[in-house]
């Protein structure tokens, strides 16, 4: 799993984001379909569709790490900053 997501993390840092999207968010969907409760994959997910902008699912992907992790402002200011 670290593996893949350090991969996923290259790929959204490397800046390219429209060339890299299919690719970093096929890893990132299946680390979580392995990992439904890794908040730091849903994070990087949330936040390459947002780059991406693809704020529907940047949103969805939000408020799931929130509803995992409600307490998290980081994530409360991410996710509002997405709408």
């Amino acid at each position: 799993r670290q593996w893949r997501y350090e991969q996923a993390r290259f790929l959204f840092e490397r800046g390219e984001i429209r060339r890299e999207y299919p690719q970093l968010v096929s890893i990132l969907e299946g680390i979580l379909r392995d990992y439904p409760e890794d908040q730091t994959s849903r994070i990087l997910l949330a936040s390459s569709h947002e780059a991406a902008g693809n704020l529907r699912l940047a949103i969805k992907e939000y408020q799931e790490a929130l509803a995992r992790d409600p307490e998290n402002l980081d994530l409360v200011v991410a996710a509002v900053a997405a709408m």
